[in-house]
């Protein structure tokens, strides 16, 4: 016989036993995660393209440091002063002289400070003309002061030369260093040509300017400042019928 008063789900208002709870906090007992979607393919093909120019970047930064690296290294060990030729030091004024060449040699310079009549001091540089394979004339030459390290002439077509048979520097003293000029002196000490690049040879003592070069002769620079041990040096250069001449002195 059913017992009226215990609950019977099949009647009505009768209510079925609790259901447990504690498995819903219980992490272990819950299932496994659902993984995140994969991206869509145009999302996948925009990551892979960024990926791929961002190596691509790299690599170019990288090989452009390799170049720059490899010309530095190769700058440093070719870097090299002008090398003078075997004629002097100063550069040939053909490349293919048609005759034999003339070469004159000069003799170590020495340097004196000097004062001028007309103010200031300058400075004389006297390099000895010791001979050469060839008779030479002045006329037939001409002086010029370059750079030793890539043979660059350098002088000022401005520059004037003022000197009597007894003054190397009878006016004022040159303007500036590249206002040079040169004085031909004998074995006495006498002046006789001064040459600028301007007004070539001329002479101190009205007479030739086509004057024998030969042994006992000093070319005298004339210059604002001291160009001894400054990588300078002096020489001549010239033609002869199709001989070219050159002859040079460090100073």
């Amino acid at each position: 016989m059913i017992d009226p008063n215990v609950p019977s789900p099949s009647r009505p208002g009768d209510t079925a036993p609790p259901m447990a709870t504690e498995h819903l906090n219980d992490p272990t007992s819950r299932g496994p995660a659902h993984p995140r979607p994969p991206p869509s393919r145009a999302r996948a093909f925009r990551l892979g393209q960024e990926r791929q120019r961002g190596a691509r970047w790299e690599r170019i930064g990288q090989l452009l440091s390799i170049v720059v690296i490899l010309l530095g290294i190769y700058a440093i060990t070719t870097a090299r002063p002008y090398t003078p030729p075997a004629g002097g030091g100063i550069p040939p004024l053909s490349s293919t002289p048609p005759g034999t060449p003339i070469d004159v040699q000069l003799g170590n310079p020495s340097v004196s400070n000097l004062s001028c009549a007309g103010g200031g001091t300058a400075y004389a540089e006297r390099i000895p003309w010791v001979n050469s394979t060839a008779p030479l004339a002045t006329k037939e030459v001409w002086p010029v002061v370059y750079e030793i390290w890539d043979g660059d002439n350098i002088g000022d077509p401005n520059g004037v030369a003022s000197a009597t048979p007894t003054n190397l520097c009878a006016g004022s003293a040159p303007s500036s260093i590249w206002a040079w000029y040169v004085v031909l002196a004998n074995s006495n000490g006498t002046n006789l040509l001064t040459y600028t690049q301007s007004s070539v040879w001329t002479s101190v003592t009205n007479g030739s300017t086509n004057l024998p070069l030969e042994s006992g002769l000093d070319m005298v620079l004339v210059t604002q400042t001291s160009l001894a041990g400054s990588g300078r040096g002096f020489g001549v250069l010239g033609f002869v019928n199709d001989s070219e001449v050159q002859g040079s002195v460090p100073l």
